[in-house]
């Protein structure tokens, strides 16, 4: 349980540090986006803050928030296996894949934190 609870902190920690700082960046992330609408790039900011939040509480309690571990697998590994797509169709250069790979990296611990959430806890001694 100390795994999966060091995992979704971790999570949450570099989450906040690599998203708090692109609420500033807007400029950069537009630049050639051809429908670069300012809510659409702060709505995905918001949500994917919130995400860091989510994981802090379930980094409180694996066990308990267990089924909410399939929502961040979901989460991490979407946008892992949507950058490797685009990358396989040249839609995106090897540059653009460090973030994605990090992603996907917290995808398979989660996964890990799934399964080890859910064996079965040894039967007290009477």
């Amino acid at each position: 349980m100390k795994a999966a609870k060091s995992i979704f902190l971790l999570a949450a920690i570099y989450g906040f540090f690599v998203i708090v700082p692109s609420f500033f960046m807007e400029e950069n992330f537009a630049r050639g986006v051809p429908f670069a609408h300012p809510q659409f790039f702060y709505g995905f900011m918001g949500l994917a803050l919130a995400w860091q939040f989510a994981f802090m509480v379930i980094a409180q309690d694996p066990k308990r928030y267990r089924p909410f571990i399939l929502a961040a697998i979901v989460e991490k590994l979407s946008f892992f296996i949507a950058s490797l797509a685009l990358f396989s169709e040249g839609r995106i250069v090897s540059g653009d894949l460090p973030g994605p790979a990090i992603d996907g990296i917290l995808g398979i611990a989660f996964i890990y934190a799934w399964i080890v959430t859910g064996r079965a806890e040894p039967a007290a001694a009477d």
